[in-house]
């Protein structure tokens, strides 16, 4: 993947979160995305704001609500799990949050070995 491809898929990542933290709760009515990549997203080139709607739409995360005004878009409840899943992998493993990932069985092995070196060593 180009850097051009990753920064346009960071691009939809942020989008899609921008979308998320806007319409939550009952406040999920079709959001336009033009003004909310113009307001949060200024830097962006404007054929990812033209694309990003057909983008997040193809990838199933929310549905088209176009109209002759300007790019609407309603995030669905595979939008909402999906940018969940976006701040998961963003946010960081605390050194607690690492140990309790590893498996019981790892727990196990380890313990195993230890005491087959103390009993190898005694």
């Amino acid at each position: 993947m180009s850097a051009r491809q990753e920064d346009y898929s960071k691009f939809c990542q942020d989008v899609l979160l921008a979308c998320a933290d806007a319409q939550h709760g009952d406040q999920t009515v079709p959001l336009d995305i033009e003004a909310l990549c113009q307001t949060q997203f200024p830097t962006a080139p404007p054929t990812w704001v033209e694309n990003i709607t057909k983008t997040l739409v193809g990838q199933g995360f929310g549905d088209d609500w176009s109209t002759m005004d300007g790019h609407r878009f309603l995030i669905t409840g595979a939008g909402l799990l999906e940018a969940d899943a976006i701040r998961k992998m963003r946010n960081p493993k605390s050194f607690v949050e690492r140990i309790r990932d590893v498996p019981r069985s790892d727990w196990i092995s380890l313990t195993a070995v230890v005491v087959s070196l103390i009993a190898l060593f005694k």
